[in-house]
């Protein structure tokens, strides 16, 4: 639903919801005026924004030829909450099986959604996609989805780069968190970060593309004016130091010619 332009959800209580209908209640009253206060984005042709429902689908023997180097020459982490779920199979629908990048993705959703979004993007045909794990490794050629519930550190390790998948702290204010994701990863990697800011409400990111630039690594940001929610992308922007600043459409083009640099 989220891919199809669903703007958000509910999580559906469990068998015996009891006194969490009243968090459940708060949280849907919450979503349902954010949702009366939005605009729909125009393009800048004047048409509305559409979402691609084109399913790409590979085989179960699965042969994507992957980057003859298993480390990445580019580690490339994208942020996003609402409205990242369509924006996220936009980018990777532009990403080779053998483009030498690893990804982390940091995307707003509960537990039980993530690994089945990951599923999702992993069907699209390019660049292999899973649920982070703790002590997974960053290879070229593969994407990690951080669990929900969870915050993921980037870390350096003697063969290259790997995710630690924990708890979120007192500090986290959004989890999973973008903030912390980015900011480890600009400190393990440096300069060969590259930072993607979506769609998505709040400002989680604002923090972390500080860290990206300090390290030496490069900032994407879409277009505010072109993502369903503004407000991630605009306070990333707001913090400084963007060098690439693009409609949705030409992202994941963007990223691929980096990584070729």
């Amino acid at each position: 639903a989220l891919e199809l332009g669903a703007l958000d959800f509910v999580a559906k209580p469990g068998a015996a919801p009891g006194e969490k209908l009243n968090v459940i209640r708060e949280e849907l009253i919450a979503k349902v005026e954010m949702v009366q206060r939005l605009r729909p984005a125009v393009s800048p042709d004047g048409a509305r924004r559409t979402v691609s429902t084109v399913l790409r689908t590979v085989p179960k023997d699965d042969s994507r030829p992957l980057p003859l180097q298993d480390t990445p020459r580019k580690v490339v982490v994208i942020a996003a909450s609402t409205g990242g779920p369509s924006a996220l199979v936009d980018v990777f629908s532009s990403f080779r099986s053998d483009t030498p990048i690893a990804v982390l993705v940091v995307q707003h959703m509960p537990a039980r959604f993530t690994r089945t979004f990951a599923e999702r993007l992993d069907r699209l045909g390019g660049i292999r996609v899973s649920e982070a794990v703790d002590g997974h490794r960053l290879r070229a050629g593969r994407a990690l989805v951080s669990p929900g519930g969870t915050c993921v550190d980037v870390v350096r390790v003697p063969d290259g780069f790997a995710v630690r998948v924990g708890e979120p702290r007192l500090s986290d204010r959004y989890v999973p968190s973008a903030d912390r994701a980015l900011t480890t990863a600009a400190e393990a990697t440096k300069g060969r970060l590259i930072a993607v800011v979506l769609t998505g409400m709040g400002d989680d990111g604002a923090v972390g593309v500080k860290a990206v630039k300090a390290a030496g690594g490069t900032l994407v940001v879409q277009t505010p004016s072109d993502a369903l929610i503004d407000g991630m992308p605009r306070n990333a922007m707001l913090a400084g130091g963007v060098d690439h600043e693009l409609p949705l459409r030409f992202i994941g083009d963007r990223i691929v010619s980096l990584a070729d640099r």
